[in-house]
């Protein structure tokens, strides 16, 4: 998968819509969708967060924070990259496995984490 050959997705439908794709892209990739289909939730997600985790990170604008997409997490209380990715990932996994998405539940357990980590360690910067 090369970098920006996509155009990058501005809600989270569309990056499921574009995660399908490049899971199609060849046969590599539709191992790694089976494989990433079948594991449990936790395994898959972090089982993806170096390889297309990286690439998402990257190329969906969650470092730079110049995209409709990274926008649109940080007006739902999301600032971290990578649990910017972890949400697209865990909703993908969910949605390809029938399951709920719980986008608000999600997005709650980050702001709580995050809450949690400022009381033991002090202020992040965001």
């Amino acid at each position: 998968m090369e970098d920006n050959i996509y155009p990058i997705p501005k809600n989270i439908n569309e990056c499921f819509v574009l995660l399908d794709e490049i899971f199609n892209e060849s046969q590599e990739s539709k191992e790694d969708r089976e494989w990433f289909i079948n594991s449990s939730e936790d395994e898959a997600v972090g089982g993806f967060h170096n390889g297309i985790g990286m690439w998402i990170r990257k190329n969906w604008g969650f470092w730079s924070k110049d995209t409709e997409l990274y926008s649109l997490l940080k007006t739902m209380g999301l600032w971290h990259a990578d649990d910017m990715c972890s949400i697209i990932l865990t909703s993908y996994h969910r949605k390809i496995n029938g399951k709920e998405l719980d986008l608000k539940g999600q997005i709650q357990y980050h702001i709580n984490y995050w809450k949690d980590y400022e009381k033991m360690n002090g202020p992040v910067e965001k």
